[in-house]
């Protein structure tokens, strides 16, 4: 099923995907700031296997009132920066509407369709106008988007552009000022029929204009290594799990379902679990311990706690301990919680609802706006100045991304990696948090003592995204513009990808740049848990480390060392002498 939060905040339930299969894998997303019509004043920087971001720019217009005609410009100017704010809103939301994936039943399910996801800043950014007649003004935008390597010739096949084409056009409905300016959180216009599955077919001709726009590809990143060292500098790793508010399942939600089989996965990774049964587990009281396991790291040991928090349920045949997250006292203590896990954890992982505009929903918003963290929140609320990681598991949290880069803690964008979604996800599962855990916490004793193995980016998330399913063969979606019958029961494939991967090491950062081109009978007698002792040319072993490009062996060894591919795809190079064999450097 989705987990998706589309919907005006009333008595309206989010839009759910049944799955055939109960438990599915998760994760990958995008990244972009839109703070100016020029885009973001620093780079982005964004990896995804299969996917990479987008730049669409292009100009809008939007009309002043009759009665300003008589007010001074100043007056007008400062209408018109307001209504291009809202207008840009507006195009943001068709054009994702045409991109974002869609399910059986979506009005415009034969529009678009490409996997992809827009993330457009916010109405209250500053948005420069020109002036074209007495009420009219222009305005540029530009937003990032995620999506396939192929978005490009997919957007060109579908509307019939020549092959490679970076313009196209778009119809979009013509709005009224008073329509885009409902813009209050969680009761936008756009949750509105026709507006939240709009199509060319929702709107007479006549009532639609073209927007031109223009497409071009971001520069990609290569592969780093998760910084598993700024982790577990202090001996200690903290996560915290949350689960959002699910109850679209009769009897027991379905947030306490997984949040059970959370408590018996923990149990069979190693941890000492806090209480004997899930039953009695009870996450919020003060008393209750963390999840525990302890852990090697180039010797040393490392403590790693976990903690798993989901809302009560009380009622109905059904009794689960903890705060009832139907009303607002129960909404106030999960929140809570979470403002408390992102100042403080290292790693934090939010399973549930979300969606355009939308952050995390903790709790049941039908009943209580508490409990839920907006991306305006995210932005200002208190993090970490150290590293973190934090996972936003559901649908379109790509669109959190300018939050958390805006953030205080986190804008110098040094001291974070995010894993976010492009599209609709899947609410049947926990691999999600599970694989991440499992990745952050491997050890291998095929050396003897344990060691730590340094998770790589792509590695990680590719293994948290193998479970889902390409709808249909990625060179018949290219040359199709439009899907078959049958088509739209496809399982579906969300892009998820990790924000923050310029700033992560190329080189394992477990293991010793001192020992590289030393003789060796091991890794063991290299000194870090990232080395590896490699046979080189003359027949002999010395001393290397893991790298994912040439230039993470530069900073990490010195000038005259490269990254050696390795000899099967996907696994890591190690560092290696440009000119010489390791034997004539030392």
């Amino acid at each position: 099923m989705r987990i998706c939060n589309n919907q005006k905040l009333k008595t309206k339930s989010p839009r759910h995907r049944r799955f055939q299969v109960a438990l599915i894998g998760l994760l990958m997303g995008g990244l972009v700031a839109c703070k100016s019509t020029s885009g973001p004043k620093v780079k982005d920087d964004f990896s995804a296997p299969g996917a990479r971001e987008y730049w669409i720019s292009g100009v809008d217009s939007v009309t002043l009132e009759p009665e300003y005609a008589g007010k001074p410009e100043p007056l007008r100017l400062e209408r018109a920066h307001y209504l291009a704010g809202i207008r840009r809103v507006a195009v943001a939301w068709f054009l994702n509407a045409y991109l974002a994936d869609k399910e059986a039943g979506d009005p415009n399910i034969y529009w678009g369709k490409f996997n992809a996801q827009v993330r457009f800043g916010n109405d209250t950014d500053q948005v420069e106008v020109r002036k074209l007649a007495a009420l009219s003004y222009a305005f540029d935008f530009k937003f990032g988007v995620a999506g396939y390597t192929d978005l490009i010739a997919r957007i060109a096949t579908d509307l019939h552009l020549k092959a490679g084409a970076h313009t196209f056009s778009l119809p979009m409905p013509n709005l009224n000022n008073a329509l885009m300016a409902e813009l209050k959180t969680h009761h936008e216009w756009f949750r509105d029929e026709p507006w939240d599955f709009w199509g060319p077919q929702a709107t007479p001709a006549e009532e639609q204009r073209q927007v031109t726009m223009q497409i071009e590809a971001q520069p990609t990143y290569s592969d780093a290594y998760l910084p598993i060292d700024k982790l577990v500098a202090d001996g200690h790793m903290s996560i915290a799990v949350h689960f959002g508010w699910d109850g679209e399942n009769p009897g027991r939600r379905n947030d306490i379902a997984l949040s059970e089989v959370m408590f018996e996965q923990l149990r069979q990774m190693g941890f000492q679990v806090p209480s004997p049964t899930f039953a009695s587990y009870q996450p919020f009281k003060p008393e209750t311990a963390p999840f525990k396991k302890s852990i090697k790291v180039n010797g040393k040991d490392v403590s790693v706690e976990v903690r798993v928090y989901f809302g009560g349920q009380h009622g109905n045949g059904v009794e689960v301990a903890g705060p009832d997250i139907t009303t607002d006292a129960g909404g106030k203590i999960v929140g809570a919680e979470m403002r408390r896990s992102l100042a403080g954890k290292q790693v934090v992982v939010y399973i549930g609802h979300s969606g355009i505009r939308r952050g995390f929903n903790l709790a049941d918003w039908n009943q209580t706006a508490e409990g839920n963290l907006s991306p305006v929140e995210l932005a200002t609320l208190p993090m970490l100045n150290s590293f973190q990681m934090v996972v936003a598991e559901g649908c379109q949290t790509y669109y959190l991304a300018d939050a958390f880069w805006q953030n205080p803690a986190k804008r110098n964008r040094e001291n974070l990696n995010l894993i976010t979604s492009n599209g609709f996800t899947a609410s049947a599962s926990i691999t999600t948090a599970t694989r991440l855990i499992k990745a952050l916490t491997n050890q291998s004793t095929a050396a003897g003592p344990p060691q730590m193995i340094s998770p790589r980016v792509s590695t990680v998330l590719a293994a948290l995204n193998r479970d889902y399913k390409i709808p249909f063969p990625r060179n018949a979606m290219a040359g199709s513009a439009h899907l078959t019958e049958g088509d739209e029961d496809d399982p579906l494939f969300p892009v998820y990808g990790l924000h923050g991967v310029a700033e992560d090491p190329r080189t394992d950062p477990l293991a010793s740049a001192k020992s590289i081109c030393e003789p060796c009978r091991d890794k063991l007698s290299c000194g870090g848990d990232g080395n590896i002792c490699s046979r080189m040319s003359d027949g002999r072993t010395y001393c290397t480390l893991g790298c994912t490009d040439d230039l993470g062996c530069a900073q990490a060894v010195g000038a005259g060392y490269r990254c050696h591919a390795p000899a099967n795809a996907g696994e890591a190079g190690v560092c290696v002498p440009v000119a010489s064999a390791c034997n004539t450097v030392r």
